[in-house]
């Protein structure tokens, strides 16, 4: 389980999972060094290779879809009333 910081770093990386930046190595390089300043050492992991991103890219997915499928109107009007 992660905490809200570890899972806030976890998310920005799990959105590039199906993409060309997935296995850029500088990419992996990087977040890996945000990554582990953050992740509480009781979990283990020593490395990005040992990370399942699978959960989190999957609930991004269904939030992104779930966005999509509001009409147009209704996300202008939500959109306007945040800003």
């Amino acid at each position: 389980i992660l905490s809200p910081k570890e899972e806030e770093v976890a998310t920005m990386f799990a959105a590039k999972v199906g993409t060309k930046h997935e296995n850029n190595q500088i990419l992996r390089d990087n977040f890996w060094k945000c990554f582990e300043k953050d992740l509480n050492k009781e979990h283990g992991i020593t490395c990005i290779e040992k990370c399942d991103f699978t959960g989190i890219h999957k609930h991004i997915q269904t939030e992104s879809d779930k966005r999509k499928k509001i009409p147009i109107e209704v996300g202008t009007l939500f959109f306007n009333a945040r800003y």
